[in-house]
């Protein structure tokens, strides 16, 4: 049930300090009873929703609830320090705990290191440390070239060998971030049917055996422990009995395990005061294990009051009647209606010849108003980026780049770039070490002779393997020998296949890996030359995020951000909104195309409220895809937003 402030109570509490400059909504969000029980606060885009969790902590402890006696829990460390920084100003006493779900559930192991089946002075393992706990225990030595021996624990290695192993490591993985802890867990959490195989269970097992006996915690066991102390041990009992008021930030991103860490820590039977804030049209992390489900459920289950936000102070009033016109089309969303009083704005919609054309317009035009700082690119996929941020660069306009790092860190495309690397200079040491350590058959032994000798003898790495006794490294002179006529595309397309990195990666049942390298050899279309190349992608990624010039990101990466100036391009079916990816052996479901299409429409919501005076949106009917010139469709969502718009050519 969604409750409003009446009249005279709004007359009477904005008069407190505290709610001073507030708007009604949020000063009744604010000051509701102290034991007020379960609230969900549906805070649209821009409607102050961290103020009023801040506010509601303050309100508390000015009307008598001791902080000790409080937990705000949200998702990110910033976030955290944020809520802090704000709290240190509106209270005089002591700030209450606010953490991250994986620093509040350290705080529990560290009472109850038994329910992670761990002793004290545990030790907490990054990606790297799992990687190598995975890989010691279930890959092949010869994969690994790290000298360590396989193991005897009786598991064969993985059943469809080596180039599976990133897709059963995820498997794995998410096995365990859904609870599993052992193989009766999996027996019944594994409803996927790609996780429902028995050597993922016994691998688990095997794992889970080895990182307690080494005293290890992952990620994952901060919140699944903590979980299983909340509700099986007397010290996680105990520490949830210390907080009579919990408070949620970002409810929409919380997953499956997490919803159940806020049951443990809150019992709906004991119906604590609970306070949780989300906005479900701005839930858009499903691949990461968000449930936008939890929400309904958390009503459902809790008798959760429900108060609206909607009044917006970011954007102008036609991005607002875009938004709004978009998100009405997703189906049993709580029909939150955002408003403003603020102008009118800008808000269009542009259609190119060609994606150059479209990059060039909005440069020239990022250049016209000269709002840097202000001023945002915002796209869906990575494959957009270079063609805007090289207009950028070409017409002298500073930018940084944002929520690509991933991309460029990924193994596949490491190798690729350490191949041209090593084709432009023959003499780069480190390229070579990459490039080597990808040849079949070739050690770290034979590797470092090369080194040595380049070193001793003044020659480049390539002249010194050319007279190897390791037949796979004296192939590389050859692979990596002047092609003279060839295109950049041509000449990358060789030394993928020839290295052997082709073959890797079309093999892996990790397909993502394959679309990355048909991405990266697609990108290198945009180029005269392999240097002008190098060049381009070492300043692109080497972008920090300094708060200077324009802003070039994902979508996912700009969420919380907010711009002047917003520019939407690559509004095309197919590219935004994104295809559903699947493979034959196991096709959508109509209900799976449905949600995936309703996340990407929460994903163009997200992106046109991070604009506050102007959103431009565009499409070009011409984009390089995959290595040739396609033919666009304009995206779906330009008329389910009504953006009008028209034809630029240049």
């Amino acid at each position: 049930m969604v409750q409003k402030m009446t009249a005279t109570l709004q007359k009477h509490v904005i008069q407190h300090p505290i709610l001073a400059d507030l708007n009604p909504e949020q000063a009744h969000a604010v000051s509701l009873d102290v034991d007020a029980g379960a609230t969900l606060v549906l805070a649209g885009a821009g409607t102050g929703k961290t103020s009023v969790l801040t506010r509601r902590i303050a309100w508390l402890i000015e009307h008598g609830v001791s902080p000790k006696d409080i937990l705000a829990v949200t998702f990110t460390n910033k976030a955290a320090r944020e809520m802090r920084e704000r709290l240190e100003k509106l209270c005089s006493s002591q700030v209450p705990l606010v953490g991250t779900f994986h620093s509040v559930g350290l705080r529990i192991l560290k009472l109850c290191p038994a329910a992670a089946g761990v002793s004290s002075g545990f030790t907490i393992m990054d990606e790297g440390d799992k990687d190598s706990l995975w890989n010691r225990l279930f890959v092949e030595p010869k994969v690994v070239k790290n000298g360590y021996t396989k193991p005897d624990h009786g598991l064969a290695m993985i059943p469809a060998g080596a180039d599976a192993i990133p897709v059963y490591r995820e498997r794995m993985f998410k096995l365990k971030e859904l609870g599993a802890r052992n193989f009766a867990d999996c027996m019944r959490l594994a409803t996927d049917k790609n996780l429902s195989d028995p050597w993922l269970f016994k691998a688990l097992d095997i794992y889970e055996a080895h990182r307690k006996q080494q005293n290890l915690l992952d990620f994952d066991d901060l919140i699944a422990g903590s979980l299983i102390a909340l509700r099986d041990h007397p010290e996680g009992r105990g520490f949830a009995e210390k907080f009579t008021h919990i408070l949620v930030d970002e409810f929409q991103d919380t997953s499956a395990s997490q919803f159940n860490w806020i049951r443990a820590i809150s019992d709906p039977m004991t119906i604590k005061n609970l306070f949780c804030v989300g906005d479900d049209y701005q839930s858009i992390y499903a691949f990461r294990g968000a449930v936008i489900e939890n929400m309904q459920k958390f009503v459902r289950e809790y008798g959760a009051k429900e108060v609206l936000l909607e009044r917006n102070y970011r954007c102008a009033s036609s991005i607002l009647s875009a938004a709004n016109t978009l998100i009405a089309r997703n189906p049993g969303g709580t029909r939150k209606r955002l408003w403003t009083n603020a102008n009118h704005g800008i808000t269009s919609f542009r259609h190119f010849p060609t994606d150059k054309d479209e990059a060039g317009w909005i440069a020239s035009e990022i250049k016209r108003q000269q709002a840097y700082e202000q001023t945002a690119v915002l796209l869906r996929t990575r494959a957009a980026m270079l063609p805007i941020s090289n207009a950028l660069r070409m017409i002298g306009v500073p930018y940084q780049v944002v929520g690509v790092k991933d991309f460029f860190d990924r193994r596949e495309i490491r190798d690729a770039l350490a191949l041209i690397q090593l084709y432009l200079n023959p003499r780069n040491q480190a390229a070579f070490i990459r490039v080597a350590g990808m040849l079949e058959g070739v050690g770290t032994t034979s590797i470092m002779k090369v080194v040595k000798q380049a070193d001793s003898t003044r020659q480049t790495v390539i002249e010194v393997s050319a007279s190897s006794s390791n037949a796979n490294l004296s192939r590389l002179p050859v692979i990596l020998r002047a092609r003279p006529n060839l295109s950049c595309k041509h000449i990358i397309s060789e030394l993928v296949q020839e290295s052997g990195l082709g073959a890797d990666v079309v093999n892996d049942d990790d397909k993502t890996r394959a679309q990355n390298i048909t991405e990266f050899i697609e990108l290198s279309e945009r180029f005269a030359t392999l240097e002008e190349l190098s060049e381009e992608l070492t300043l692109f990624t080497e972008k920090k995020e300094t708060g200077e010039g324009v802003t070039i990101s994902t979508i996912h990466a700009a969420k919380g951000l907010e711009w002047a100036h917003v520019y939407i391009p690559a509004l095309a079916d197919g590219h935004f909104p994104a295809y559903f990816r699947s493979n034959e052996d196991n096709p959508p479901t109509r209900e799976q195309l449905e949600f995936h299409m309703q996340e990407e429409r929460r994903l163009m919501y997200v992106a046109l409220t991070r604009g506050k005076q102007t959103v431009i949106t565009s499409f070009a009917l011409q984009r390089f895809l995959f290595g040739k010139v396609i033919l666009c469709e304009k995206s779906r969502f330009v008329q389910e937003a009504a953006i009008e718009g028209e034809w630029s050519a240049r």
